[in-house]
């Protein structure tokens, strides 16, 4: 379990590697600096997407493929798949980097699982690694009943977590850090800060 932690906390790395810059941009772009709303596009395109930014890192690091192409295309449709068909359950529903973290592994596991699959020649076309795509896009729209559900429950205590965090002051800051010391070693810590740092609710 631990490993497949640390697996994650290192796939997850190639989401996290744009925020910076993104965080970068987007300060020196406010009215107090630089004002140019062109570089805040910039940035909040980063930060308005990382479910998908981190599908796609987590297939990626998860696949067992070396061209990484087609799983990676295979975890945008399988974030895409699960954001609609969440808004059709329930449009205050935001899974947010959960959603993708979870469309990243189901697009790995799926690609890995059934990129093999033989087709009658009618449907030569669906076959190989193109049969992932068709079962993502069941998967994930089973999924999306399912998170639709019982989703609304989790994201209440997330958010209030995060809230409480950020109103506690220092000590809120202290706390931040133990857990984020305590989650490094699963790497999971990107978790914490991306969830912390994209609403601003210890800055």
């Amino acid at each position: 379990m631990n490993k497949f932690f640390q697996k994650l906390g290192k796939a997850m790395l190639l989401a996290v590697i744009v925020m910076p810059i993104a965080g970068i941009l987007l300060r020196i772009s406010s009215p107090d600096l630089l004002n140019l709303p062109i570089l805040g596009a910039a940035g909040s395109a980063v930060f308005g997407n990382l479910d998908i930014l981190f599908a796609i890192g987590v297939a990626m690091g998860f696949v067992s493929v070396k061209d990484r192409g087609k799983p990676a295309m295979l975890a945008v449709v399988a974030m895409l798949t699960l954001k609609e068909g969440l808004k059709v359950m329930n449009p205050d529903i935001n899974m947010g980097i959960f959603g993708g973290i979870i469309s990243g592994l189901v697009s790995a596991y799926c690609f890995d699982r059934f990129k093999d699959v033989k087709l009658p020649t009618a449907l030569f076309f669906f076959s190989g690694e193109n049969f992932p795509f068709l079962v993502v896009l069941i998967v994930q729209t089973l999924l999306s009943l399912v998170f639709g559900f019982i989703w609304p429950v989790f994201q209440n205590i997330i958010d209030n977590f995060a809230q409480l965090l950020g109103s506690m002051g220092a000590l809120g800051v202290g706390l931040f850090v133990f857990f984020n010391r305590l989650l490094i070693p699963t790497g999971l810590h990107h978790v914490l800060n991306t969830y912390i740092f994209r609403n601003g609710l210890l800055c």
